[in-house]
This record gives C-alpha cells, sequence and structure tokens, in this order.
C-alpha cells in the first residue's frame, strides 16, 4: 500500500495546542465566507480545487469534521490490505489534504487515500460527481458533531475563553472553521446518487458495522469473504482503531482528533433553548431533503 509522509497533523497543531498561536486570532476565508483552519491559506485550497488533477485510483473520505472520516478512513485501509493492521500511523498513510499543499499531494504515490472536510463546491480536483476518483462521504446528527468539534477547539488558546452558549451560537450561524455543517451536508446529499459517491450515515455504521464494511468493500470494487469483512468490522471499531494509532504516537489519538465516537454525547451539553435552535437550523437547510438524523435515543428530522 502506497503511503506519504508528508505534513502530519501534529505539526500544524502544536503551535496552536501549545499556546504559541491563538486558535481565534486569525482566519482566511473561501469564497461564500467558509472559515478556514488557522494557518491555512485560501490560495493553497483554491490550486489543489481548480489545479489537481485527480486519478483514476485516488480514494477520498469526506465529511464536515467529526463525523468519522479517520474511522471510515481506517475501515478503507484496513479493507486495501486484506484485513492487515496498519504498520504505520493512519495520518501518514492517508493524510488530511485540507491543510497540504498542490505540490505535495502530487507527490502522493498512486493510490492516493485522502482526507478532507471542505464543502463540495470547493473539493480538490473540482466536481467529485465529474471525477473519475471515488468519494465516500458521512454525514453525523449535528448535535453530536457540535459536541465534538467544540470540545476539540477548546484545546486551543483563545483570545477569550470558548463557551459552550457562544460556540453553538456561531456553530448554528456557520462562524466556525470549515463554515456551517448543514451547507456541507447539503452539498453532497444534492450529489449522493452519483455512481462515484457513497453517503453514509455515521450512526447506522456504528449500529451495523458489518454491513457498513459491506458497503465500503463493494464501492470501492472488492469482492470479500463474509469472514474478512466480520473480521474487519471487529477489528476497525473505534477502542481497536485507537490502540492502533497509539502504538504509533499518532496525533489523531494525542490531540483527541478520534476520541469515543459515542452517538447521543449531545444529552451532556444540550438544553431545551439549544436544541429549538438547531432544529430550527436543521429544518431551514435541509428541510426539503429526506434525510433523517438519528440523536442516539430517538430519530428526528
Amino acid at each position: 500500500m502506497a503511503g506519504v509522509g508528508l505534513k502530519p497533523i501534529s505539526s500544524h497543531m502544536e503551535k496552536y495546542l501549545a499556546g504559541e498561536m491563538l486558535f481565534d486570532q486569525k482566519f482566511e476565508m473561501l469564497p461564500g465566507g467558509i472559515k478556514l483552519f488557522p494557518g491555512v491559506k485560501a490560495l493553497d485550497v483554491l490550486d489543489l480545487k481548480e489545479k489537481l488533477v485527480i486519478r483514476s485510483s485516488d480514494v477520498f473520505v469526506t465529511s464536515y469534521v467529526r463525523s468519522g472520516t479517520n474511522w471510515i478512513m481506517y475501515i478503507v485501509l484496513l479493507i486495501a490490505n486484506g484485513g492487515t493492521p496498519l504498520e504505520k500511523d493512519l495520518d501518514s498513510i492517508a493524510p488530511c489534504i485540507d491543510i497540504m499543499k498542490l505540490i505535495e499531494v502530487e507527490a502522493m504515490e498512486s493510490p492516493r487515500y485522502m482526507k478532507h472536510h471542505y464543502p463540495y463546491d470547493h473539493v480538490a480536483g473540482g466536481p467529485p460527481h465529474q471525477s473519475p476518483a471515488k468519494y465516500i462521504y458521512s454525514y453525523r446528527n449535528p448535535r453530536d458533531v457540535a459536541v465534538s468539534w467544540y470540545l476539540v477547539e477548546k484545546q486551543f488558546a483563545h483570545k477569550s475563553p470558548l463557551t459552550w452558549s457562544k460556540y453553538l451560537d456561531d456553530f448554528v450561524d456557520g462562524n466556525v472553521v470549515y463554515g456551517s455543517p448543514l451547507d456541507n451536508i447539503r452539498g453532497w446529499w444534492d450529489h449522493k446518487d452519483s455512481p462515484n459517491i457513497l453517503m453514509l450515515s455515521y450512526e447506522r455504521m456504528k449500529k451495523d458495522p458489518v454491513g457498513a464494511v459491506q458497503s465500503i468493500s463493494t464501492f470501492l470494487g472488492y469482492q470479500l469473504s463474509q469472514k474478512l469483512i466480520e473480521e474487519i468490522a471487529a477489528n476497525s471499531r473505534i477502542d481497536k482503531m485507537k490502540m492502533n494509532l497509539e502504538s504509533f504516537n499518532s496525533a489523531l489519538t494525542k490531540y483527541k482528533f478520534v476520541r469515543k465516537g459515542a452517538v447521543g454525547e449531545w444529552h451532556n451539553y444540550f438544553g431545551p433553548e439549544d436544541i429549538e435552535k438547531l432544529d430550527a437550523a436543521v429544518k431551514e437547510k435541509l428541510g426539503e431533503t429526506d434525510i433523517v438524523f438519528d440523536y442516539g435515543d430517538t430519530i428526528g428530522a
């Protein structure tokens, strides 16, 4: 399996996690008001979008942040590796290209396995439905996404303390890094029937991991035995994945980019007004679709 040791996520995060730079000091923006991760240049993102030449062997795992990107990529790599556990850190085999430059992505050997979080209209290489690559997109209920992204952001130093109330207001308004999760989901949902795009529900994957592995492997063109599918499902559980990552001292676990993978953690943070506020945004932005979110204890639109 081809790998690349380019720009591990830790090299980009260290200065913010150490408090040497404030997370909310300066952001660059993409057209449409999409706020980029601190230190990422809009020109680099646009270069990737407009100039990256896509290969037919490319595999993208895309999603809004905190929606299962690393977990799905881990499954993809186990499938590609015949079920054999990874012998290198996930992030060194399948990097997050959001923080990479065009020349770095171009230098990756085929097949390229790439993690990506940008909205549909800003994906590297141009519109996915016109691409020869394959794209796996996962969506997660926005209440758990909000809590998970909030807890990650709290690790970073800010100009003023990051409060849950302020963060949720910004999250609902799309005034957070990567913009609105609901706009992100809608952009991909509108192209869900493209043959090179596989859309997965994070919560349904949790409930039926064997079915998820089957869907991913079939989509990627693999014909696996039922025994191997079940082994991969068992070995890609969040706890097993974390053990593998920790064996390489991965930044993904060190800095809690891979956490618990729980469904329903939002109960510990959301009050009635918070639920009402976010549900109104869901109705406004996704009400015309047939998307159904699983909130852990109940299914709601």
